[in-house]
């Protein structure tokens, strides 16, 4: 994009704002976005040649003044950068030649010396605030901390032009130049000079009249023109390959004619050229299989657009959208099956009452909560600051004490828990939810009451909170924008919003310093990550992409904390990168595959990998101990990690969402267990109740079964298939568990798709397959025992109900074939007579469960009593469905209570 003409330019009285972004050339991208530490090294190296080149000229003002460098003096500076640049001397040289001969606009074998630094000052990966600062104090040649309209006019016009040098751009008329200087002096910025300069305050009659270094940065960073032209060169779009040399990017002819440039061969009397390799300032890394565990997290359901109507304020046009939708999933407006089922099934003793639509005087309350939500989310396990644990299970933010074995419910969210941060002190915690308008909670620890609730900026998800250094700031991300949300959370005042750069997930948020503006995002595609920060100056908040350079390669970020005054960030490779600013200065081997959580307290620094490995750093980065669980658990990939603020334990939460807590001394397993643990790779799938002790038996898509003892609040037996589980069932006495083998979309780890729709019957006492058989092709997703116990059902996803007696090992006696779609639910009555069923087409049909011959006399039923309450269109469950279409919800399981009178007593109610 361009700027005005020069008439133009003329008329209004400066340079003309810029837009766009800089086009820097190919053959000198090596030397954008340095770091700090960078150009400083220049400064100095240019300063050291300087005085041994030109003794006579020994202080700052003759050395700077004018100063011209040849080549070998340019290559002896540059030779700081070897470092950051990653480059040998020799190839270093050649990319300076290169650089040399852009700035060498008339051939004369020399080159400003100011206007090299200056250039790539501004250039650079610093603020704008660092940029001006240092281009000024290359022309403050007095040493006064004042600069002249001369001075500042020398100052832009010898930073633009090696800046238009680069970039092939043209470099602004010096009269602009000074049009602009002098604004500078006009506006409220200027400060007339003191008496004892000797000065005229009138910047037009005296050209000796000075402002400060300071007032002149100020005026440059609220100015639209000369900031437009600041970020016009600021942060130019990268350009890498997977080698860093251009090379790699010949897919066009301007590219490939690029990809090296020609250099004189000293040693060649026909004058002939050679060959020079050009690199790049970044390279670029692809993720392996090993590398990647980020391909699930955040995976939030999209908004429909009539609920994308309804959030952009369009209440009309969101209603129709409703209406529509409602209308193509029902277009001839029949009544839901099941209301004609249940209209059949009314018993005699309530034919002829009105239908009671109280609700029942008990009700649950929720007393333990197994799992954890850590395979597709991380960082998201803290110890409170009395040592308790706090991490999310689906809508609820859980508090479990070791020391008590308890635990306590945060139960406001109304979607599920998507992120979790603590407050410094260890006693706020906040929560972010999934919805179409989602919310961020602010909760005390101790009681699980709220302090506030944010809400209004986000939607889909939150899918980052950090609190601020000192506890009074809250930052938040949405999921489906990557918009930052920065606030005082205890008024709920809104300090500011941003949109980020990043696009697609975001995974890690973090406080860069003590200010509460400072803050860093990252994620998995590009630009990777991003850094906000106040300046001083205009009081605004900016942000830019991180400069990886030449030390570390552009990659997926998956986490980040600070540390000190650095940022560490984990990437995907399994490095560990550690930021100044934005510029990545260091880049340390951590873990093998993906480096997934970082925490970092007074203690040092913990990062966790999908190689299932636990490294302990100090501040400085030293390494520690490392602790491998991955004997730990089902799936012991690491997803987030806490130090204890006595730094005597880690807690580790895994991709098989489980939590161990480990001893920061020698690794071990302080609790002999998980803290919790459930299933993994879907929701669970199957849950079974044991008819005769406190026990359960769950089953789901990690190929486990898992029985789980009620009073002790613990796994007591797993066992692993071969194959996804997708429903079970105890037998009558208790001694053995009906499991369904398959699902849709996941695979046999073993035996690929070969056992979909096969069945395992596991012996209760140690979960040993004691039969096993396959009749259906697609998976099985509901079993029953009939209450006498001889006969066993499955439903199956290919709409058809098996039964197999008992007694006769499993003999297959009949196949009940009705329905259109997969049978999810399955009931037999209490004398093992009948059997029902129900559909995902919401469909419910009756079978003899001798003979599996179908009973389309649904009424002659309507007086059975049922040995469960599992059909979700049966007459007992038609009060919920009624109550579904108040707010559209859905039905998705039902029994009937079951009160326990002992240890080994139940009694259904």
């Amino acid at each position: 994009m361009g700027t005005l003409d020069r008439s133009e330019r003329a008329m209004t009285g400066g340079a003309g704002q810029k837009f766009g972004k800089a086009a820097f050339q190919p053959s000198i991208r090596l030397f954008i976005n340095l770091s700090s530490g960078g150009i400083e090294a220049l400064w100095e190296a240019f300063n050291d040649v300087s005085s041994e080149t030109c003794v006579e000229r020994n202080n700052r003002m003759q050395v700077a003044d004018g100063f011209g460098i040849s080549l070998p003096e340019m290559q002896l500076v540059c030779a700081q950068l070897s470092g950051e640049l990653a480059l040998a001397r020799p190839q270093l040289d050649l990319q300076v030649e290169t650089l040399f001969r852009e700035l060498d606009a008339d051939n004369n074998a020399l080159v400003d010396a100011i206007e090299f630094l200056a250039s790539l000052a501004a250039a650079s990966g610093i603020t704008l605030h660092d940029k001006l600062e240092f281009v000024f104090n290359c022309f403050d040649f007095d040493a006064t901390g004042k600069l002249s309209v001369d001075e500042i006019t020398l100052a832009f016009r010898c930073t633009l032009m090696g800046l238009c040098k680069l970039c092939k751009e043209a470099c602004p008329l010096e009269e602009e130049l000074e049009v602009i200087a002098m604004r500078a002096f006009t506006t409220s910025l200027f400060k007339p000079p003191s008496q004892g300069d000797n000065l005229s305050t009138d910047p037009s009659i005296s050209p000796l009249a000075k402002i400060r270094i300071l007032d002149a940065i100020s005026f440059c960073l609220s100015d639209p023109e000369v900031r437009s032209w600041l970020e016009f060169f600021d942060d130019p779009d990268p350009i890498s390959s997977v080698s860093g040399k251009l090379d790699e990017l010949t897919s066009n002819t301007s590219a490939a004619a690029a990809a090296t440039t020609l250099l004189p061969d000293e040693n060649n009397s026909n004058n002939k050229v050679t060959t020079a390799q050009l690199f790049l300032e970044t390279i670029e890394y692809v993720p392996t299989t090993q590398d990647a565990d980020y391909d699930r997290d955040f995976e939030f359901p999209s908004r429909s657009a009539a609920v994308a109507a309804a959030l952009e304020g369009a209440p009309t046009v969101a209603a129709a959208l409703a209406s529509e939708a409602k209308r193509l999933r029902n277009p001839r407006g029949d009544p839901p099956p099941w209301q004609l089922s249940v209209a059949a099934l009314t018993p005699t003793t309530l034919s002829n009452q009105d239908p009671d639509l109280s609700l029942p005087e008990s009700s649950l309350v929720l007393e333990w909560v197994h799992g954890y939500h850590g395979e597709d989310c991380r960082g998201n396990v803290w110890y409170t600051g009395s040592g308790e644990i706090v991490y999310p299970a689906a809508r609820l933010g859980v508090i479990y004490s070791s020391l008590e074995h308890s635990q306590r419910h945060m139960t406001l969210h109304d979607g599920e828990v998507s992120c979790v941060a603590v407050s410094p002190d260890g006693l706020i915690a906040a929560t972010g939810d999934v919805g179409e308008r989602p919310r961020t909670i602010c909760w005390d620890i101790g009681t699980c009451a709220p302090l506030s609730i944010l809400a209004g900026i986000h939607s889909v998800a939150i899918a980052q909170v950090a609190f601020s250094p000192d506890g009074e700031f809250l930052a938040t991300v949405g999921a489906s924008s990557c918009t930052l949300v920065l606030y005082r959370w205890r008024t709920r005042e809104r300090i500011y919003s941003s949109q980020s750069e990043l696009r697609g997930k975001s995974l890690g948020l973090a406080f860069t310093s003590d200010s509460h503006d400072s803050i860093v995002l990252c994620g998995v595609y590009d630009p990777y990550i991003s850094f906000w920060w106040r300046e001083s100056a205009t009081d605004k908040i900016a942000h830019r992409r991180g400069a990886f350079g030449r030390r570390a390669r552009r990659q997926p970020t998956l986490c980040v904390a600070r540390c000190g005054d650095v940022t560490l960030s984990g990437q995907a490779s399994g490095h560990l990168y550690v930021w100044h600013g934005r510029n990545c200065v260091q880049s340390i081997k951590a873990h093998r595959g993906a480096l997934n959580a970082i925490h970092v307290n007074i203690h040092g620094v913990v990062s966790g990998g999908k190689d299932g490995k636990v490294r302990q750093w100090s501040h400085a980065l030293e390494p520690g101990a490392t602790f491998d669980i991955t004997d730990f658990g089902s799936k012991p990939t690491i997803r987030s990690v806490c130090r204890s603020q006595d730094g005597t334990k880690v807690l580790v939460g895994t991709g098989g969402n489980e939590i161990f807590e480990l001893s920061s001394a020698d690794g071990s397993d302080t609790l002999g267990g998980p803290v919790t643990s459930t299933h993994f790779d879907s929701p669970l799938l199957g849950l079974s109740p044991h008819p005769l002790k406190a026990e359960f038996a769950t089953c789901g898509v990690d190929c486990t079964v898992r029985i789980w003892d009620i009073l002790t609040r613990n796994p007591v037996r797993t066992a692993r298939l071969d194959t996804p589980a997708a429903c079970c069932s105890y037998h009558p006495s208790g001694d053995v568990i009906a499991v369904g083998l398959g699902h849709s979309t996941h695979k046999s780890p073993v035996g690929g798709e070969t056992k979909n729709g096969a069945f395992v019957v596991l012996n209760d006492i140690d979960l040993s397959i004691s039969f096993e058989a396959r009749d259906s092709k697609l998976p099985l997703v509901s079993c029953r025992f009939s209450p006498d116990g001889e006969v066993l059902a499955f439903g199956s996803r290919d709409a058809s109900i098996y039964m197999y007696a008992y007694a006769e090992g499993y003999e297959l006696i009949g196949i009940c074939r009705r329905h259109p779609s997969p049978v999810i639910t399955l009931d037999f009555s209490s004398d093992s007579r009948w059997l029902r069923s129900g559909c995902e087409a919401g469909q419910l049909h009756f079978f003899n469960a001798n003979s599996g011959q179908y009973q389309s006399n649904v009424s002659a039923l309507k007086d059975l009593r049922w040995g469960t309450e599992s059909c979700l269109f049966a007459f007992g469950a038609a009060g919920a469905q009624a109550t579904t279409t108040v707010d559209d919800a859905t039905l998705t399981a039902c029994a009937r209570v079951r009160v326990c009178l002992s240890n080994l007593s139940w009694q259904h109610r």
